[in-house]
């Protein structure tokens, strides 16, 4: 559960993210252009992802310790996002091997 928790809140980041005028990318992927030309809708999904994986923290730690852990998550994915996503180090490939290793660790311990 922790792990849906990350991936939504990486999903709404990047969203959000991608949306930025000021943000450069060098080779834009098909999801890229089209966050780019819908930036509306893409703050919105953003957003809604965002509140979607906040309400799973509370859900899951309770009130306080949930925003706190919400908070750390997201701060800690923008980070990632601002430094990787410009020098195209990490790939969506690499994204989703790391997940699905994370995802059977969870559900193994």
């Amino acid at each position: 559960m922790i792990n849906l928790l990350i991936i939504i809140t990486l999903i709404g980041c990047y969203a959000i993210y991608s949306t930025s005028q000021k943000t450069f990318v060098p080779q834009k992927t098909h999801v890229e252009s089209w966050m780019q030309n819908n930036r509306s809708l893409s703050k919105i999904i953003g957003l809604i992802n965002l509140m979607v994986s906040l309400f799973i923290a509370i859900s899951l730690f309770g009130r306080t310790s949930g925003i706190l852990i919400w908070i750390l998550i997201t701060m800690t994915l923008l980070s990632l996002l601002i430094v990787l996503v410009p020098t195209k180090k990490i790939t969506l490939i690499d994204i989703s091997f790391i997940f699905a290793i994370c995802l059977i660790l969870e559900n193994l311990l």
